[in-house]
């Protein structure tokens, strides 16, 4: 590898150590806009520039800092994802975002875009660039984790692949609190009815069972206070993620 590409490899190690320590401090947004400034100054015309230095820059040159470039954008996306970027101080009357990536509502409360009843809401894994599939087609939020939004106890769970009035596999909490939450469409339940469950805790993983068009979760918040079962607004309830 020519000396100006261990210099650029040197640059970007740099910069994923330094927003790694500032992480605590930084928005998530603040993060990603400083790894897009840093992919933007190291650009390819830096390679060229080296050539004026002395350095010697042919096509492996250049293959090796493209593929360099590549490993610094998963070596971000992966960071971006990590708790401590997105880390949400919850109150009493807030739920943790169910979703541990970066991910984004696609379908809202109380309507489908069509104007069909939705009584919960639908979120999908982004990457770094806000796509919700990799550069193969294959969707980001299939396989990943989700977690409880409250502590509390699983009242009901099926985990069997089939239909279930459209959710597919999916589990229900109740949080002795009046609210329940629930989580649907998922490729499985690692939890089974009965269990206790702590805040932030993996339950399952996204997946694509019952009526669903891609892989996502299906998110709902219950108030069951009453006696009664009320869907609401889950924007209401939850800590959304800031990226």
């Amino acid at each position: 590898m020519a000396a100006g590409i261990k210099i650029i490899a040197t640059v970007m190690s740099f910069l994923i150590v330094s927003i790694s320590e500032v992480a605590p401090w930084f928005s998530s947004e603040n993060i990603k806009n400083e790894v897009n400034s840093a992919l933007e100054a190291i650009s390819l015309e830096s390679v060229f520039g080296f050539v004026s230095e002395g350095y010697m820059v042919d096509e492996e040159t250049i293959a090796s800092y493209e593929e360099l470039v590549s490993s610094f954008r998963d070596s971000a996306e992966k960071f971006m994802n990590e708790e401590a970027v997105r880390k949400i101080i919850i109150t009493d009357d807030e739920m943790l975002w169910p979703v541990g990536h970066k991910s984004e509502v696609v379908s809202g409360f109380p309507y489908y875009s069509n104007g069909g009843v939705h009584h919960g809401i639908d979120i999908f894994v982004t990457g770094l660039d806000g796509r919700n599939r990799d550069e193969n087609g294959d969707s980001l939020s299939y396989g990943k984790p989700f977690r409880a939004a409250q502590s509390g106890v699983v009242v009901n769970v099926c985990n069997d692949n089939k239909w279930n009035t459209g959710f597919g596999n999916y589990c229900l909490i109740d949080h002795g609190d009046g609210t329940q939450t629930l989580y649907a469409h998922a490729r499985t339940i690692y939890v089974s009815e009965g269990d206790t469950v702590s805040l932030g805790q993996t339950i399952g993983e996204i997946g694509d069972t019952g009526n669903t068009t891609a892989p996502h979760l299906h998110f709902e918040v219950r108030i069951t206070d009453d006696g009664s079962c009320r869907r609401v607004d889950p924007m209401d309830y939850v800590s959304e993620p800031t990226v």
